[in-house]
């Protein structure tokens, strides 16, 4: 069964096979009976890394204790930490970290605490430097024992004075991101740092930002400090990668060499338009607004005036035309108002001139100067409207005149062979140039002749026919004492009235013959009393109150259409009836302009409302602001009273001189 090829045929070589075998068995055992045996007779209290600051007075407590219940004496060193200054070259570690106390002793009782302060010197090159603090064994207990811990030390490159800032960037254009401005693009430091021994670099952003409402922005380090008399030295930095006004929030890291909060700087950067942006829109709007209720209280009814008083001329040629055809070949067919009516036209137009001149931004309906071109307008257009009737009120006085030749035979003393008012209305036949004064007057006297010629001629047949009645009494034989005196009274009555006919020189004079109170009246039922058995002369006109009533109460300036006004532009045109539609299609024009206006705001309002964001510097902005402004009743009522007290003045006279 024994396998041969395993047979251990020497006794020899088995028994040191199996001593080889023990003697392997039993080193490791031995070995890890004497490591637990094995401890350190003291140590540092702490076993992380310790990291020193780099701060002013800074230090740092490391606790040394008795590992094993015994008295220790002990020296405490520190391993060189390898630090240089900007020009590369050597700093002896204790020149800039300090040891207190240097050597000491641990025991049970007693530990022994090292104060380890770092004296800055600013000539250390900012990095990460790092060394060993070693506690050696100084007595015979220990001699030859050494403890290690690591000792980290960070030289700050920059140190940021704030944890949070706040600057403000201006662009220079509005909607444009083209050139950026920004005043105030530094970071407070602690301290100075030569632009040669610091970290930072020139071609690495400093940190990134982000807006609320999309986009980005990087910052950057300019590669100057700035430093001034008084003041905390400052990192000057530039925003880069703005592409739209608004709030920017992030942060940036300054130290290079600390990726921890050290070095870290809360950002917020407010991107703006300059000021003077926001300003000219403001003052944009509110002239817009000015302008608008400008036309609407002043322009559009100066407009309108214009328009009325450009009608004048078309109204005027088609009356002119009427008179001309109706008076041709007559004798009064020279009347002429023309040149009269084209001067009475020019002070209107100065008056609506010197009205738009003093107006700011409303005309009020009690303005008198207002209120003297509305009624000169309504004057005008009567007259104009009257002039195309005159030289048919002319040819209806001729036809008065001619109709009756036998004006009869003048009383004695009167040496004129016609009554005096048919000789001076007659007169009114003969035509001649007139103002329109004159005109109103001898319309006036031409409408009073047209009642009064038929009355007197009623008269005239009245008298006649009462000097028949007389010519039968006379031939009666029978008449008594009584009859006789009643006869000679109506033929005295009768032969007055006959002179005060003839002599009557207007409707006055005919109605005081008229009244049914008077001598002619008087003298007439005297006749009819004498004559009973003659056939009733005919019965007595109608009074002349009626006709009178109707001629003093009828005849005024006839009723026109209302008038309102606009602004005389400068090249409206020459003729009258192209000047009439140039101003009503200004007005038009200018009324549907300011309805698109509102149309447009009402737009803008909607979106400023619903849909834009809130930063300012953005379309929304400018519109908001646009909005603000045209919307602000406070600030247009304040700008209408002083440009209420601007117009008042000579300035308007030089302001407005320019628009006519």
């Amino acid at each position: 069964m024994n396998n041969p090829k395993f047979a251990v045929r020497s006794p020899s070589l088995r028994n040191s096979i199996i001593a080889l075998l023990l003697l392997l068995m039993c080193v490791p055992a031995h070995a890890q009976e004497e490591t637990r045996t094995v401890k350190p007779a003291f140590a540092f209290g702490q076993t992380e890394t310790l990291a020193l600051e780099w701060e002013q007075k800074s230090e740092q407590r490391v606790e040394i204790v008795s590992k094993d219940g015994k008295e220790h004496a002990l020296k405490i060193l520190l391993s060189n930490f390898a630090l240089k200054d900007a020009g590369g070259n050597a700093i002896l570690s204790n020149e800039v970290i300090k040891l207190a106390p240097d050597a000491g002793k641990v025991s049970a009782e007693a530990s022994l605490i090292v104060l380890i302060q770092v004296a800055r010197n600013l000539k250390v090159k900012p990095g990460s430097y790092s060394g060993t603090l070693l506690a050696v064994g100084d007595d015979e207990s220990s001699k030859g024992l050494v403890e290690r811990l690591q000792v980290k030390l960070v030289v700050p490159d920059v140190q940021p004075l704030v944890k949070k800032l706040t600057i403000t960037t201006y662009r220079m254009f509005p909607l444009w991101s083209g050139w950026w401005w920004c005043p105030d693009c530094c970071l407070p430091v602690r301290e100075a740092v030569a632009t040669e021994r610091t970290w930072l670099r020139k071609d690495v952003p400093l940190g990134g930002l982000k807006r609320d409402q999309g986009g980005s922005a990087s910052v950057w380090w300019s590669g100057q400090m700035s430093v001034l008399q008084g003041e905390a030295p400052k990192l000057e930095l530039e925003i880069r990668d703005l592409k739209h006004a608004g709030k920017y929030e992030g942060s940036v890291q300054v130290n290079p060499l600390d990726n921890g909060e050290t070095g870290k700087v809360e950002l917020v950067v407010n991107a703006s338009d300059l000021i003077v942006w926001p300003i000219i829109v403001l003052i944009l709007s509110i002239l817009l607004t000015l302008l608008a209720k400008r036309y609407i209280g002043v322009n559009r009814t100066i407009l309108t005036l214009r328009e009325q008083e450009a009608a004048l001329g078309v109204a005027f040629q088609e009356s002119q035309r009427r008179f001309t055809e109706a008076a041709l070949g007559e004798s009064y067919a020279p009347y002429s108002i023309e040149a009269s009516l084209a001067e009475e036209r020019r002070k209107i137009v100065e008056r609506i001139r010197a009205l738009q001149r003093s107006s700011s931004v409303n005309i009020e309906a009690n303005n008198s100067d207002y209120i003297v071109i509305l009624e000169s307008l309504k004057r005008l257009q009567a007259q104009v409207n009257a002039w195309g009737h005159f030289a048919e009120e002319l040819q209806a006085l001729r036809n008065l005149l001619d109709a009756r030749k036998d004006d009869g035979a003048p009383p004695p003393g009167i040496e004129n062979v016609t009554p005096a008012l048919l000789s001076d209305y007659g007169r009114l036949l003969q035509g001649t140039t007139l103002n329109l004064t004159q005109f109103e007057a001898s319309r006036k006297k031409l409408i009073a002749a047209l009642v009064a010629i038929p009355v007197w001629f009623e008269i005239k047949d009245s008298i006649s026919r009462d000097r028949e009645l007389i010519q039968k009494i006379t031939s009666n034989k029978n008449l008594s004492d009584e009859q006789k005196t009643l006869w000679r009274q109506a033929q005295d009555q009768i032969a007055t009235a006959w002179d005060k006919l003839w002599r009557a020189s207007g409707i006055e004079d005919l109605a005081l013959l008229k009244a049914p109170d008077g001598s002619l009246e008087s003298a007439h039922q005297i006749l009819i009393q004498l004559f009973s058995q003659l056939e009733a002369a005919k019965a007595p006109t109608d009074s002349l109150a009626f006709v009178m009533n109707d001629w003093f109460g009828g005849e005024a300036a006839g009723d026109s259409d209302s008038y309102q006004a606009m602004k005389e532009m400068l090249r409206a045109p020459a003729d009258d009836a192209a000047r009439q539609e140039f101003y009503v299609a200004t007005r038009h024009r200018w009324d549907r302009a300011l309805t698109l206006i509102a149309l447009i705001t009402a737009l803008l309002t909607g979106l400023h409302t619903n849909y834009f964001g809130q930063p300012f510097g953005t379309l929304k902005d400018y519109v908001g602001l646009f909005l603000w402004g045209v919307g602000t009743k406070v600030i247009v009522d304040t700008a209408s009273t002083a440009l209420q007290w601007i117009f008042s003045g000579g300035l308007a006279e030089r302001l407005l001189a320019r628009t006519r």
